[in-house]
């Protein structure tokens, strides 16, 4: 981790004592950019510590919003901030199905159904080093690398019974949660990394990027049980989410002429 963030640190003040004005058509479009995004979460991983009923994780999918900040909109080199809104997932699963059939003679394993959880929104302020290099007169490639700090506020994610039956009987347990109660431990940092293209409009500055958020610690961990089931015992294990994931993000630029338009007619 430490290494990362000297290398972060180093590319920084590369870009800092690297100010070269090229770009001028890049300085009539607003620093301040709404942001809009996805991102593709890398499915959890399970450690068994006890049993053979298990269960298949997924990629989970969610999405994010916010506002962006261009400190040297006309440079090679420009040094973006922003406040992004999150919303964090906590599991998305494909686990057995328990019927009445199944309780009753043996496992279908061909049955399945699938569980998909969302949390609350999480706060976070990337601060990245760009890089960007005209390829046309409305085209420029970007690259960018930085690190992000997130808060995550505490709290436990929930129950999942999974069984398909009429009664009151459960089947199985999923207790999911962040790492603690203590406020430092709710500020969760990453690397992030990525690549894309600035489109230059008459209306605005249309930035597509992708990139790689990976996390230095994992923001939700817990346990699963399989429990009162005919056919087998009791099975356990540990449940972890790294939250790496890639992204991509749309950033919109206003014009600064449009708003000089309006106030004329006005």
């Amino acid at each position: 981790m430490n290494k990362i963030i000297i290398v972060v640190m180093l590319f920084f003040s590369t870009a800092l004592n690297a100010q070269i004005i090229k770009f001028e058509e890049l300085g009539k479009y607003s620093r301040f950019g709404i942001l809009v995004g996805g991102a593709l979460y890398e499915k959890a991983k399970i450690k068994p510590e006890f049993g053979d009923i298990t269960f298949k994780n997924i990629p989970i999918p969610s999405y994010n919003f916010g506002f962006e900040y261009d400190f040297y909109p006309k440079n090679n080199w420009s040094i973006i901030t922003a406040f992004n809104w999150a919303l964090e997932p906590a599991f998305n699963l494909e686990a057995p199905c328990f019927t009445k059939d199944s309780l009753s003679s043996h496992m279908e394993k061909e049955r399945s159904i699938y569980y998909f959880e969302d949390t609350f929104f999480s706060f976070s302020i990337p601060i990245f080093l760009a890089f960007r290099e005209k390829m046309s007169n409305q085209r420029f490639l970007e690259f960018r690398m930085g690190i992000k700090l997130m808060y995550f506020s505490h709290g436990h994610y929930g129950t999942v019974d999974i069984d398909e039956l009429s009664s009151d009987d459960k089947y199985s347990t999923f207790l999911l949660s962040t790492r603690n109660t203590n406020t430092l431990a709710n500020i969760y940092g990453s690397f992030i990394f990525g690549a894309g293209v600035n489109i230059l409009t008459n209306w605005s500055l249309i930035k597509i990027n992708m990139f790689c958020n990976i996390n230095f610690q994992n923001p939700i961990e817990g346990e699963y049980l399989f429990y009162n089931l005919p056919i087998s015992k009791r099975n356990s294990g540990k449940y972890y989410l790294s939250g790496d994931y890639l992204g991509l993000n749309v950033v919109f630029h206003l014009n600064r002429d449009i708003f000089k338009r309006k106030s004329k007619k006005g």
